[in-house]
């Protein structure tokens, strides 16, 4: 059987230490333009606020959700940050963020699909807008080109599923390369 294509962007599986996984807090501009949905990789901008990243950019970690107070008054909590959302006194939004560059991550290959041969190789991310329905991302692992350079991702392994087959649409666990946090020399 064939894997489908649902990418879901970037799904934290475990601490490679053994640590707990967990997320921090980092503002979001009131009115920033960006979607940015759960599991996408997010960088942090030079105001000091995150945004959504894309494909190069070097990252902050994977958004997990986000809280603001809305113009009405009324507290949100959301898997997803709207564009253009407008907070009450035009105050900041908080996002939550898996920033520990030890958490290995979840994510699928885009079509041209995995080989085992790919461990340990470097890739960069694909960027499409998520599912405002789910509020979840569509980012997958670009596999056309893996290999030593220095890219956002490190591939570790195939994630272990029967149901998870090599090729296109493969299932893969990460960890964040080009992380803010650490080194991001390659293979």
């Amino acid at each position: 059987m064939a894997n489908v294509n649902s990418p879901f962007g970037l799904y934290p599986l475990r601490h490679r230490s053994g640590g707990v996984v967990r997320a921090n807090g980092y503002p979001i501009a009131s009115g920033q333009a960006g979607a940015i949905y759960s599991g996408d990789p997010v960088k942090r901008l030079d105001t000091g606020k995150i945004a959504v990243a894309a494909a190069g950019d070097t990252l902050i970690g994977v958004f997990q959700g986000v809280s603001w107070i809305d113009v009405d008054g009324t507290v949100r909590f959301e898997k997803i940050w709207p564009t253009g959302q407008v907070t009450q006194n035009a105050d900041d939004a908080k996002a939550y963020v898996y920033d520990d560059p030890n958490i290995e991550f979840l994510i699928q290959t885009d079509a041209t699909g995995y080989a085992i041969t790919n461990n340990g190789n470097n890739v960069d991310i694909v960027y499409t807008a998520g599912s405002t329905l789910f509020g979840r991302s569509a980012v997958a692992a670009d596999m056309t080109a893996p290999g030593s350079a220095t890219a956002q991702l490190r591939i570790l392994e195939k994630y272990s599923d029967p149901r998870n087959e090599l090729g296109a649409y493969a299932r893969i666990s990460v960890l964040i390369n080009e992380h803010e946090l650490k080194s991001v020399t390659g293979v």
